[in-house]
């Protein structure tokens, strides 16, 4: 299901998608090509089938341990790489989610000023009619001035988005078509995640490498032929490095646990919380309807009205910042796991290096 930051009743005409929006994946592509680190990282993809696993090496001669050395090396580099490709790419998301959500909150406070205007008029006629008291009218423009406020933060805020956007994604914003969540490619269950995370979260595959790279240099050292003081000292040095690698792993290990546990629970509480908004925005017009016909036959003052109206624009601002947040918790969350890169998401990292 493709989640609209959509206002309900509003139309919000930023976030209709047309055949001439920016997608998403287009973002996304534009940002690595304005990054030399992903360049660099298609070019190694493109170069390797599959990344290699670190394993356990057993004994050779000492040249092979100097090849295999550099080799794991390098691919301690590469997943390096990987760490800032996902954080470029997730930095993407959310400048591209940013402004997605920027504009339909300014269009929300453009739509709240025409209506608080209109509701003015009508109260400024039924005061010369003598159908309204002088305070209706004072309420009426103290309310119009606030929403006024808040359509020039809005707007302060739409600027700001629309210059991150533009430093982060490397192009200028067009119109943005609505994004999908990156559920479905999401592990099924937090205990996945965890284990996937475990895995190949490229800071615990890196740490692995590093482990590799110093069991192979305790190696190379204790195959040396000339055996002196120096050397006894190289070995057991290479050694107290070895143990702290493997250290390394294990709290690698243990942080990406961590951090898959705490985006899981941002990401599930996102869903929960837009459940509830579009709850709280069917009621919130329901209720506002009613203060309407009950104003119209006088049970209900001109600042009942407003106040459900402004009550109804703040639940309707929940649901798009829900919205927002249960797209950008979900490439978190794939980000936690290991996976955030543009091969995951389908994308033809080829574009980058041309």
């Amino acid at each position: 299901m493709k989640f609209i930051l959509s206002l309900l009743v509003l139309c919000v005409t930023t976030l209709c998608c047309t055949a001439a929006s920016d997608m998403l994946d287009q973002a996304l592509l534009s940002a690595s090509q304005n990054s030399p680190l992903l360049i660099a990282q298609c070019a190694l993809a493109a170069a390797t089938t599959d990344t290699p696993v670190p394993q356990t090496l057993d004994g050779d001669d000492q040249a092979t341990d100097r090849t295999r050395l550099a080799e794991t090396s390098a691919a301690a580099a590469g997943e390096a790489l990987r760490v800032a490709e996902q954080t470029i790419l997730l930095n993407a998301v959310a400048a591209y989610m940013d402004l997605l959500r920027d504009g339909a909150l300014l269009e929300l406070q453009r739509r709240n000023f025409q209506v608080v205007a209109e509701s003015l008029r009508v109260t400024l006629e039924r005061f010369d009619a003598g159908e309204a008291v002088r305070t209706d009218v004072t309420q009426g423009e103290t309310h119009l001035t606030s929403v006024r406020a808040m359509v020039a933060r809005a707007e302060a805020q739409y600027a700001r988005s629309r210059v991150t956007y533009g430093r982060v994604i490397g192009v200028a914003a067009g119109k943005l078509a609505p994004a999908a969540p990156a559920d479905r490619l999401i592990p099924r269950s937090l205990v996945d995640s965890i284990e996937v995370g475990r895995a190949r979260h490229p800071d615990v595959v890196g740490a692995a490498f590093s482990v590799d790279v110093a069991l192979l240099q305790v190696k190379i050292h204790e195959a040396s032929t000339n055996r002196g003081g120096a050397e006894e000292r190289s070995i057991r040095q290479a050694k107290e490095t070895l143990a702290q690698r493997r250290i390394d792993l294990d709290t690698a290990r243990d942080r990406a646990q961590a951090n898959v546990v705490a985006t899981w629970g941002e990401w599930d509480t996102a869903k929960s919380r837009v459940l509830a908004a579009q709850a709280l925005v069917v009621a919130n017009e329901i209720g506002l309807n009613g203060q309407r016909e009950k104003a119209r036959s006088g049970e209900r003052s001109t600042l009942d009205v407003f106040d459900a109206q402004q009550e109804l624009v703040e639940t309707r601002i929940a649901l798009v910042t829900g919205q927002h947040d249960r797209v950008v918790t979900s490439y978190a969350l794939l980000a936690a796991v290991g996976e955030l890169n543009l091969r995951k998401l389908r994308i033809d990292c080829r574009s980058a290096v041309r």
